[in-house]
């Protein structure tokens, strides 16, 4: 039992329960070395808007619960469809392997962006109570597919990037980065 629970400290978040960026990453690289030519990889991060005004606002205990929630949330609309990790902070990483079958007319980050899209408006649409205060969040997200032509940390750089255009455009949506083959 003492085994069991060390092991899972190792590899989860305390806080949240989801994995931690660590063991999120080696899962991330073993899943993109077996996927085959009829699936597709998509990686997103999503960072929770102004959580900084949450901790300041309501406190860190209030921070802390917004960020289970969060978590709650997340992976009761991810059930079945990805992994979810805690990446730092208020950002958390999802990998979802989606199937590309050749009847489906949906391009793969079309169908990755639905999914996140659908998270992205649960959150919205989900507040906490804290202190006879409702607080509501809502989340950035930058997603991008992975391309065997390039690396992990290459698909991760380009949903970092989609998160920066949420941000910068006005937050509260998820911005999808598609591969751009080098010339």
């Amino acid at each position: 039992a003492h085994l069991k629970r060390i092991t899972w400290l190792a590899e989860h978040d305390p806080l949240t329960g989801c994995l931690n960026r660590r063991t999120w990453y080696e899962q991330l690289v073993q899943t993109s070395g077996v996927i085959s030519d009829q699936v597709n990889l998509a990686v997103a991060i999503c960072d929770i808007d102004f959580f900084k005004k949450i901790n300041d606002t309501y406190g860190h205990l209030c921070g802390d619960e917004a960020l289970k929630h969060f978590v709650s949330v997340l992976q009761e609309k991810l059930e079945g469809l990805g992994v979810l990790g805690r990446w730092g902070g208020e950002e958390f990483a999802i990998f979802m392997v989606l199937p590309s079958p050749p009847s489906e007319p949906i391009e793969p980050l079309e169908g990755a962006c639905t999914v996140l899209e659908t998270m992205r408006g649960s959150i919205q649409d989900a507040p906490i109570t804290w202190e006879a205060q409702i607080v509501h969040m809502t989340m950035s997200v930058g997603t991008a597919l992975y391309n065997r032509a390039d690396s992990v940390g290459a698909v991760l750089a380009r949903a970092d990037e989609g998160v920066y255009q949420a941000k910068e455009s006005g937050r509260n949506k998820v911005v999808a980065i598609a591969y751009l083959a080098k010339t």
